[in-house]
């Protein structure tokens, strides 16, 4: 015995396979933004890492600039 299709039938069906995209996509959304807050928060400290680096790659240069004037004056 046959029976026809009806709305009930499809929604039924449509409820199995769009919930759990639904869900998935929610949660790649949400591991994305967390993502790409992670990121944005490593660029700020990569910045003033980048900067620390720098005094001290002066500071250690300034150091090797008055070795090398001592050396000179002995």
């Amino acid at each position: 015995m046959k029976t026809n299709l009806n709305l009930s039938h499809v929604l039924g069906l449509m409820s199995v396979i769009i919930i759990p995209l639904i869900i998935w996509g929610i949660s790649v959304e949400t591991r994305f933004a967390n993502s790409i807050y992670r990121i944005e928060q490593n660029e700020k400290k990569n910045t003033a890492i980048e900067k620390k680096i720098d005094k001290i790659a002066d500071n250690t240069q300034n150091i090797l600039i008055e070795i090398e004037r001592l050396k000179i004056k002995q």
